[in-house]
């Protein structure tokens, strides 16, 4: 006689492929999938849980291919911001910035810095070690890396503004191998950010051979996403073609309203490398502002030598009038400096700055715009994070209907209720899929329901090499979303952040409810995934 640890009766199965939805029943047994399709009423007896799912959807969980969890998981592990979206897997590690390895440079420095203020030692060097410790604690989801460039790079030759010599650019691929054997998915960069942006095209071509020997993906936040967004993504896909690596380029954007359109071209560029033999992808959320540190708003050169080096260079008025003038050339009206939000502060005496726009916070504190940005870093040790309104809704739309994008929330694991609800942090990361499958799919019929969740589940479990998982199938590992679709919708905003979406109903991660009637379990089934050279 049949029976099951959970048992979902009458969904419409969307079963992540793109293939047509289906009225079926569902099975769990421990942490697989056992069975879709008919199952006799009998089994509702001999079942521990069983769930009426008619007129709702059944997927596989959703797969968030651009997440900055990472040491955040050591704080929040129940990823309730994650799981109420229907996220049951997330790759971490982007942007050229992972939790390991971190043995010296700014990226120890700027992780025990963060770490100091959650109460946390950082008891881990190596990317092993780190795993580890996060299986130590338990997890509310999946969780896969990728090993940062800059997490390398300032680990090897700390945040000078050089190229590596030939025993530095050995160490990397070393390390960057250890890694990949500690079971890391392949290597990220971040090519605005240092240290990653002072290297050169062919220090990430030696090391994606290194990663393609494994089997890995190539995830880059290209070098610019905005007046030389073409050129950054020719590179991207020629690091494909030297060195036959998958290629995900992140968020893949236009920045600034001189460069809107420019994505037109550059998805074209996409298909015809994948036209001539390349695997090149990218991912994208799906909202008009982004987000990163305030300090990004500096010249790149301001960077070289870590946080402490910029900081004196902010007080040294030689070096400050060259910074000012270099930024007053992309801002120089009130409405570019609008553009740009406070999103959280480190310091308890700036808080009240959070969620105000930059030219504001000038007239609040009797400042130019570009004192006010110097006030924030000098004052808040330079970790400000910011809000930047800088996208067109046309781009961002092509850019997720096209058909090799991906769903990314660009965004940490947050709680939804105290302790730890910090600033005001972009709402792609309490709403990212709810708002596709709402927005792109419900009201402006943009996506398909099947092609939404076939981006979101197995396109992206292909692309990233995740056994077992992205199809709603038997044998597979039970990650499975169970929402309303009439009802499914973000609820976020960019002043009130922290707020759950509608309609997701159920989660399921590896066979344990992290979502059930609606509402977070606490339960802390999540698995740290090891990624295989043979898989």
């Amino acid at each position: 006689m049949m029976s099951f640890d959970v048992l979902i009766r009458n969904a419409t199965v969307i079963d992540g492929t793109g293939g047509r939805p289906f009225v079926s029943d569902i099975g769990i047994v421990g942490d697989k999938i056992a069975k879709v399709g008919f199952i006799p009423n009998e089994a509702d007896r001999n079942s521990k849980l069983v769930i009426d799912a008619d007129g709702l959807v059944a997927s596989p969980g959703f797969i968030d291919v651009h997440g900055h969890s990472d040491y955040e998981l050591l704080v929040n592990r129940y990823c309730e911001s994650k799981v109420m979206q229907g996220i049951t897997t997330e790759i971490s590690g982007n942007c050229g910035f992972s939790a390991a390895p971190i043995l010296k440079g700014s990226i120890r420095e700027q992780t025990e810095m963060w770490l100091q203020r959650m109460g946390i030692e950082a008891r881990w060097n190596k990317l092993s070690e780190f795993l580890s410790v996060l299986e130590e604690g338990g997890l509310g989801i999946n969780i896969a890396t990728l090993v940062g460039h800059n997490s390398l790079r300032s680990s090897v030759m700390g945040d000078d503004a050089r190229e590596p010599s030939l025993e530095e650019m050995e160490t990397m691929k070393i390390l960057l191998a250890e890694a990949l054997e500690q079971g890391a998915f392949g290597l990220s960069s971040g090519l605005i950010y240092p240290p990653g942006c002072f290297s050169q095209p062919n220090e990430l071509v030696e090391l994606c051979k290194v990663v393609r020997y494994y089997n890995g993906v190539y995830a880059t936040h290209i070098r610019n996403e905005s007046y030389d967004l073409i050129s950054a993504v020719h590179e991207a896909i020629d690091v494909a073609r030297q060195t036959a690596v998958p290629v995900q380029i992140s968020h893949h954007k236009a920045v600034g309203k001189e460069n809107w359109g420019k994505v037109g071209t550059t998805l074209q560029m996409i298909e015809q490398a994948n036209e001539s033999g390349l695997d090149v992808t990218c991912d994208m959320y799906p909202y008009t502002a982004t987000s990163t540190t305030l300090k990004m708003l500096l010249p790149k050169w301001v960077h070289s030598g870590g946080t402490k080096a910029l900081l004196e260079r902010l007080n040294d008025p030689d070096a400050l009038k060259l910074i000012r003038a270099e930024v007053e050339k992309r801002f120089v009206t009130e409405d570019d400096w609008a553009q740009v939000m406070i999103s959280e502060t480190a310091n308890e005496e700036l808080k009240s700055f959070e969620g105000v726009r930059l030219n504001e916070v000038a007239i609040k504190l009797g400042k130019t715009p570009f004192e006010a940005l110097v006030h924030l870093l000098c004052e808040d040790n330079a970790q400000t994070t910011m809000i930047c309104f800088t996208l067109s809704e046309e781009d961002v739309a092509q850019v997720i209907r096209y058909h090799r994008t991906m769903i990314g929330t660009d965004s940490s694991a947050r709680r939804l209720s105290a302790p730890n609800k910090a600033g005001k942090p972009h709402p792609r990361g309490f709403g990212t899929f709810p708002r596709i499958l709402g927005r792109y799919v419900r009201e402006t019929g943009m996506l398909t329901l099947t092609e939404a969740v076939r981006k979101m589940t197995s396109l992206a479990a292909s692309k990233f090499n995740i056994s077992y998982r992205g199809e709603l199938k038997e044998g597979y590992f039970a990650d499975i979303v169970v929402f309303d679709p009439l009802l499914i919708n973000d609820t976020s905003t960019f002043h009130q952040p922290y707020a759950a979406p509608e309609g997701v109903k159920y989660v399921f991660v590896n066979g344990v409810a992290v979502v059930y009637d609606g509402k977070p379990t606490l339960a802390l089934p999540g698995r740290v995934l090891y990624h295989s050279r043979t898989t």
